[in-house]
């Protein structure tokens, strides 16, 4: 004999449980918990900390190898250190976008991977160009100057490929929110 069960506490179960499923389908699909808004914010922050970071030391490494004292092994040492301080400054940067989390929108957790392996994209651009770098023949300053001069070259299609990404993901992402959060946001009007 089954014992008789009051359809009371089963329909309230039920109902409770329907409830919880309406509540997760009622959410974005694959999306973050931050705001489109906090997170334009904190990536366009750090792109543009990045950016200007990036500029002002490469404005000092220019006017550092204004002197016309300079050995090869000293404008060897600086470009080494320009490159380091750039590729620390990238993983700073890969390190608060990862912070931002993903945007609260359909597709929030892929458009957040797919900027994040932008970014690290570009970090192994520049890693390539530090590693390049440092193993120029020291010889001579022309032949020196002459490699230096072809990697920084194919090092500002770095540069343009994260604008580039950033492109890419507005119109592979669509979400009018986000992409209004990052038109409004004033840091991201600073990458232009």
């Amino acid at each position: 004999m089954v014992p008789a069960v009051s359809r009371g506490p089963v329909v309230a179960v039920l109902a409770a449980f329907a409830l919880l499923l309406s509540a997760i389908g009622c959410g974005p699909s694959n999306g973050g918990e931050t705001t489109p808004e906090d997170y334009a914010k904190a990536v366009c922050s750090n792109l543009l900390t990045w950016k200007q970071g990036v500029t002002n030391d490469s404005a000092a490494l220019s006017r550092k190898l204004q002197a016309r004292s300079l050995d090869v092994a000293t404008v060897k040492a600086m470009y080494t250190a320009f490159f380091e301080g750039v590729v620390r400054r990238t993983d700073a940067l890969l390190k608060g976008v990862e912070t931002a989390g993903a945007p609260r929108l359909d597709d929030g957790a892929n458009y957040a991977r797919d900027l994040r392996a932008a970014l690290a994209d570009a970090r192994a651009g520049l890693a390539d160009a530090r590693a390049r770098f440092a193993a120029l023949p020291a010889r001579d300053l022309r032949s020196y100057a002459a490699g230096a001069t072809k990697i920084r070259d194919e090092l500002g299609r770095v540069f343009l490929g994260v604008g580039a990404a950033l492109d890419r993901l507005s119109r592979t992402y669509r979400d009018r929110g986000l992409n209004d959060a990052f038109d409004q946001e004033a840091d991201c009007k600073g990458l232009a």
